[in-house]
């Protein structure tokens, strides 16, 4: 009976030390797959970074152009004033507002969803509050729409 006993210790001995090579195994590949989840990790975030930095070039080459096209771009929204029957001095105190800026480059426009009579009464509004440059970039919302589906062609 004690070559018994000793014969299931020595088997549970080699139990143990079979199970601990196991986790000893599994710790380490457990290991290995964190070390590659934070190498993915970091080429992502590069490459993300990469990407902003991308953007803020575009971004700044789109914001020197509008700035060079300012003076183009209050001509012709003083040009479309004058069309919708303004007289030419408030044409061009009203086209004299229009600013660029980050918002009027990243948004979307302001007259999604509106019909002709929305977009008039927002302009209406705008131009009696004497929001000079909230009516140019609606007036530019406007332009855009109209012309939108014409410059497809």
């Amino acid at each position: 009976m004690l070559r018994g006993k000793v014969v299931c210790l020595a088997l549970l001995a080699l139990a143990a030390a079979g199970t601990s090579q196991a986790q000893q195994q599994n710790q380490q590949s457990n290991q290995a797959a964190l070390d590659a989840q934070v190498q993915q990790q970091a080429q992502a975030y590069s490459q993300s970074e990469a990407v902003r930095n991308a953007w803020d070039r575009s971004y700044d080459q789109r914001s020197i152009k509008a700035m060079a096209d300012l003076p183009k771009v209050r001509a012709h929204l003083t040009q479309v004033w004058q069309h919708f029957g303004m007289s030419a001095k408030d044409a061009e105190m009203v086209a004299s507002a229009y600013r660029v800026n980050a918002i009027n480059l990243n948004r979307g426009s302001l007259l999604t969803g509106k019909n002709d009579q929305e977009a008039a009464s927002m302009l209406q509004s705008a131009l009696k509050d004497k929001n000079y440059a909230l009516a140019d970039e609606l007036m530019i919302d406007y332009e855009r729409t109209r012309i939108g589906p014409l410059a497809g062609r």
